[in-house]
């Protein structure tokens, strides 16, 4: 059995004769040709009959290149047992070209099974497993692993049961798995593991030999198929087994297990479970007694607290919170800076949920007012220089009565500011995070009081009053305020960029407080140039009814910060958004390119700048090279082959987690919308210049390696977590307020044709129904 590639020729067997060996090797094809019908003549072997039909493939004339697809599908049809592999890959060299042309599964995987079948106990048949799983045929290797499992002369090797039980559960989840078969295949998978879960439970030692669950990816396995073929039932009781429990195995320090069961209890509305787990893996103690901090992630604490606000005992439950709590404060231990975070917003979240019975009474008397910013202040004080200490809280910010919002801005923040006189970190940091609070509370209902429609029998044209500034206005949010916010930031940042040595201690800080500053001054100044998120669903211009100069301004004062902070991915992001917004799709670019988006970050990241930029610039497309390329080449790379990048690697090591995922992940890659947008934007831009489409949508080298059809659910996985939003639940987020147009549409079933659809979007305008692109 010979080493090939897609590029280079197959090694013929040691037995072939040195002539024939030479002109292989040289790519004589002519030679080998004479030569191959010659032997095969003679001596009546049929592999050199395969290694004729392999030269005359490389011929120019097209019955030659097919005659080897007509061998093989002769082959598939009359049921013949290839004698030797060496055979079957000089097929499949042969034929690698032609690959669209004919089904691996339908193919050489029959063959390659076949062959197992009469070879069980071949090294042979491992690499036979390889091939059917590098070219996802699932159908023909799962047959093979099963073989293989059956017939391996080594008993005690336990990974090809598990291959066997791995490609029993991603055929009975994959398309290709026969029509009706599905639950069969489900069932086969389960019932195996849970042979598997029976030894594990029924035997004290741990043995890696036996065919029991014994490592962490096995038991990952087994409650990843139980999730989806058992019952709810099942699953409950397993996750509190004693042995394969995710409790025991959270005791021998496997988190993983742990965290999957607090999702499914969610799911299910489990909340007592979910608070016995917590409550048993936060009170989990290292040998010295210290609290141990495995379980003490803000996934575990959130569930925890949540939890305890559903018991029907809350004020027992938010007792017992509360002690552990106190044990994780008052630990002696040197702890990580991550997890005194973790406690502290633990404690804030305790503070937000806490039964009315169990909240310290302010020093005013009124119960429920002063606790809640008391510790918001707490953790803004030992946070308040983190890069994240704004989004931390301000969603408890944002949840804050009036009258507690009035207290945290008057006399706490001025108090944790300190002199306001001097610019030292701590001061112009928490100036900067009450200038963002400020910004939040415009966009939050608290700050206002709605006004009598009628008054005298008139109509008024006010509807609401600030309760921040008191002046009346028809909506949200304040002008007042933000005008009052705006003129803060821009007197503060003209302060810092005055004061030297400030300027010089900022490359110590996670963040340079001028960038946030800027980010408030050009937010104010786009609400109060009028964007609001309205414009997506309404014709004309983008900019319709929005004040120029307030939008101008934004867009100077963003540019100019980034000339000084060049590296502040949310500031660009934000700035390329306002440039296409006003048609500038070359100073848009400009600030794209430097971004460096590659590999797997621009099927997320991609829709931000390239989403419509056909219809803005079709002249970006252009130039030397391609516009598109860098998304072309990499969904190319990608999905060439028919498998997901390195499973036969994750096979190998045994990584049934990575396995899974990567199916999922190359399955939503394959029918990625950026995907689609990178195609219909390209021949947009084609016909905006006149240009001739040579080829249909789908035969685009791109669509070759996808798994798009008429009924396939496009997958939208455009990522806005790096716009950073001083918006409240309440208000649209960023990314609406400046989008071009609809976000990227994500159609459950696409119009009959999906071609012909794409094809009709091209020539046409796009069409927005109800802020959403309908591919017509």
């Amino acid at each position: 059995m010979s080493f090939y590639s897609r590029h280079y020729p197959p090694a013929l067997k040691k037995t072939v004769d040195l002539q024939l060996q030479t002109a292989f090797s040289e790519c004589n094809w002519a030679s080998v040709i004479r030569l191959a019908d010659k032997r095969a003549k003679s001596l009546k072997d049929p592999y050199y009959e395969a290694i004729k039909l392999c030269a005359e493939s490389q011929l120019d004339g097209p019955v030659e290149k097919c005659a080897v697809l007509f061998a093989v599908d002769d082959l598939v049809q009359k049921g013949t047992v290839v004698k030797d592999l060496d055979t079957i890959e000089l097929y499949e060299w042969a034929c690698r070209d032609l690959e669209q042309d004919f089904g691996y599964a339908d193919s050489f995987g029959v063959l390659r099974l076949r062959w197992v079948k009469a070879n069980p106990r071949s090294p042979g048949v491992i690499k036979c497993l390889e091939e059917c799983l590098q070219h996802w045929d699932l159908v023909n290797a799962q047959q093979m692993a099963a073989l293989l499992d059956k017939s391996s002369p080594n008993a005690t090797d336990r990974r090809f049961m598990f291959w066997s039980i791995a490609l029993t559960f991603l055929l009975s989840i994959s398309p290709q798995c026969p029509d009706g078969k599905q639950k069969l295949y489900g069932l086969l998978s389960l019932k195996q593991l849970e042979r598997a879960a029976d030894i594990t439970e029924g035997s004290d030692k741990h043995d890696l030999t036996d065919r029991g669950l014994r490592t962490e990816e096995e038991i990952y396995l087994y409650y990843r198929v139980l999730a989806t073929h058992g019952s709810q039932d099942d699953f409950m009781k397993k996750m509190r087994s004693p042995q394969l429990g995710a409790l025991k195995q959270f005791d021998e320090g496997r988190k993983h297990l742990f965290l999957e069961a607090l999702d499914a209890f969610e799911a299910w509305g489990k909340w007592d479970d979910i608070y016995n787990f917590c409550l048993r893996g936060l009170s989990r103690t290292d040998d010295d007694g210290a609290p141990s901090f495995l379980a003490s992630d803000w996934r575990v604490w959130t569930r925890f607290i949540e939890a305890a606000s559903k018991s029907s005992d809350d004020q027992r439950a938010f007792e017992q919170v509360q002690r552990l709590l106190e044990t994780f404060i008052s630990t002696k231990a040197e702890v990580a800076q991550m997890y005194k975070k973790t406690i502290a917003l633990a404690v804030l979240e305790t503070t937000f949920r806490l039964p009315q019975t169990l909240l310290p009474q302010s020093s005013s008397g009124s119960s429920g007012v002063m606790p809640r910013v008391v510790q918001i202040c707490l953790f803004l004080d030992k946070n308040f220089d983190r890069l994240a200490a704004f989004d931390d809280v301000k969603g408890y910010v944002s949840n804050l009565k009036f009258e507690e919002v009035d207290y945290f801005l008057a006399e706490m923040l001025p108090k944790l500011a300190g002199d306001k006189a001097s610019l030292t970190v701590k001061s112009v940091s928490i100036k900067v995070l009450e200038l963002k609070f400020r910004y939040l509370l415009t966009t939050c209902p608290q700050t206002l009081s709605r006004l009598p429609s009628v008054v005298d029998g008139e109509d008024q044209t006010a509807q609401y009053r600030c309760r921040v500034c008191s002046n009346t206005i028809c909506r949200q949010p304040c002008s007042t305020c933000l005008t009052n916010i705006a003129t803060a930031a821009a007197s503060l940042h003209k302060r810092i960029c005055a004061d030297a040595e400030f300027v010089k201690a900022v490359p110590s800080l996670d963040k340079d407080p001028r960038s946030d500053l800027s980010l408030i001054l050009a937010m104010a100044a786009l609400k109060m140039a009028g964007l609001d998120g309205s414009r997506s669903s309404r014709s004309g211009s983008p900019l319709h009814n929005v004040d120029p100069a307030r939008f101008l301004q934004a867009v100077l004062v963003l540019d100019a910060q980034l000339k000084q902070t060049p590296n502040d991915t949310p500031l660009r992001l934000l700035l390329i958004q306002l440039y296409l917004l006003l048609g500038c799709a070359s100073c848009a670019y400009q600030l794209w390119v430097p971004m460096g988006v590659i590999r797997t970050i621009q099927d997320s990241l991609s829709p931000l700048f390239f989403d419509r930029i056909s219809s803005l610039s079709p002249g970006l497309f252009q130039g030397s090279r391609p516009l598109m390329e860098p998304l072309r080449s990499y969904y190319f790379s990608t999905l060439r082959d028919s498998s997901p990048v390195g499973i036969w690697d994750a096979f190998s090591s045994g990584s049934y987690s990575s396995i899974l995922g990567m199916a999922e992940f190359d399955n939503r890659l394959r029918r990625s919308c950026t995907l689609v947008m990178t195609i219909v934007e390209e021949r947009r831009a084609t016909r905006a210049f006149g240009g001739r489409l040579d080829t249909g949508v789908d035969e685009m080298p791109v669509i070759d390696v996808a798994n798009i059809h008429d009924d396939t659910d496009i997958a939208d996985v455009t990522d806005y977590g790096s716009f950073q939003s001083l918006e409240s639940s309440y208000s649209a987020p960023p990314q609406d307020l400046v989008r071009l147009g609809p976000g990227l549409s994500v159609c459950i079933h696409l119009a009959q044709p999906l071609w012909d659809a794409c094809v009709s979007l091209i020539l046409t305008h796009l069409c927005r129904t109800n802020g959403r692109t309908c591919l017509t």
